[in-house]
């Protein structure tokens, strides 16, 4: 902490900005969920991580040390969250899972209460499923955000491929980062070229 107490120093005496571990607050998908529910009653959010196995031991594995995934992923997921809905959180609750035989937590969810009355859930779901193939993400969106009218789906396609549907329509399919600057793919069906326009302006214009 002395280290990251000077740095935090250093900065706010040069009076500059500075983001560390949220930078994906600035893709241009995430500011465009931000700009449609700037003016929504958001009422539920859904953060759903599971995993069929736990991959190579690392230092993430050691909670005393790291504070497990639901702290070194948990802080993106809140940071997302909160950007997207301008909402902050008020209370949290969580709860642990670590079966027998472990010596960290496998399994961890969070209950969230909004500053506007909303509440969010976040899981994150180890399963230990030797040869599982984990659920594509075009079948469980990353975030789930519901506002009284509807609803955004936010995916997250491997390491850097985005989208987000509004009501079930793609809205912006596969936003991926290239040398550290974002492009937007072709929008899919049923969103495709001829109706891209009709279906951004929906998105636009709630």
């Amino acid at each position: 902490m002395t280290t990251a107490n000077a740095i935090d120093e250093a900065i706010r005496a040069a009076g500059v900005l500075s983001s560390v571990g949220t930078r994906e607050r600035y893709r241009p998908l995430l500011q465009a969920v931000r700009s449609f529910l700037a003016d929504k009653q958001v009422l539920y959010v859904h953060c759903s991580l599971p995993s069929p196995n736990i991959g190579q031991r690392t230092w993430l594995h050691d909670e005393e040390r790291s504070g497990g995934f639901a702290l070194e992923w948990g802080q993106h997921a809140v940071d997302y969250v909160r950007f997207m809905t301008g909402e902050d959180i008020v209370t949290a609750q969580a709860f642990y899972v670590r079966p027998e035989g472990y010596d960290f937590s496998l399994t961890s969810s969070f209950n969230f209460l909004l500053t506007n009355g909303g509440v969010m859930s976040l899981s994150f779901v180890n399963y230990r499923a030797e040869g599982a193939v984990q659920a594509g993400r075009r079948s469980e969106p990353l975030f789930g955000i519901y506002y009284l009218g509807g609803r955004i789906d936010v995916y997250r396609e491997g390491k850097d491929r985005w989208s987000y549907e509004h009501n079930g329509t793609p809205v912006i399919d596969g936003e991926v980062l290239t040398r550290g600057w974002p492009r937007t793919a072709p929008l899919s069906k049923p969103c495709a070229r001829a109706t891209a326009a009709r279906c951004s302006t929906t998105i636009t214009t709630g």
